[in-house]
């Protein structure tokens, strides 16, 4: 039976972690297969987005859920120039995860934190359509980011 792999036995996976994502915390992570792919996700909290990573984005932290490809479980891992799961980007995400259905269609679920910049919400999201683009790019249907039972955020 093999040992499970740490980041001490394999110390290319601890280096990026803290490089070459420029974060200080990977946070929920989910690994799953999807059309041929291997997709981690993970969230980052919008306090432990590092400095190289504000320069080189541009962007201001925000609490969110990313993802990068792999061809294979153990990777490498690869992710796009932003690689975010946000839905229609207003909303700070956390803890999300992909879900399949009985019929074979891929959906994303997150805790809703808040409103960029606004008070905490703490709801779950309704489940968004998820696709893969040629590209190997997930990509969330920003049609689908009210809040529980079609509600838009905030509203009850």
């Amino acid at each position: 039976m093999p040992q499970a792999t740490t980041c001490r036995d394999r110390p290319e996976l601890e280096r990026y972690g803290k490089v070459r994502l420029s974060t200080a915390g990977l946070e929920v992570p989910q690994l799953v297969e999807l059309a041929g792919r291997w997709y981690l996700l993970f969230s980052v909290p919008d306090r432990a987005h590092g400095r190289r990573w504000r320069e080189r984005t541009g962007e201001v932290p925000r609490t969110t859920v990313y993802y990068v490809a792999g061809d294979t479980p153990t990777g490498p891992f690869v992710g796009p120039a932003q690689p975010v799961l946000s839905g229609d980007g207003a909303d700070e995400l956390y803890a999300g995860k992909l879900v399949e259905d009985g019929a074979g269609a891929w959906w994303f679920l997150a805790v809703r934190f808040g409103r960029a910049g606004g008070a905490f919400i703490g709801e779950l999201t309704d489940p968004m359509p998820v696709a893969v683009g040629r590209d190997g790019r997930l990509a969330v249907t920003a049609a689908a980011v009210a809040g529980p039972c079609g509600r838009s955020p905030g509203r009850r």
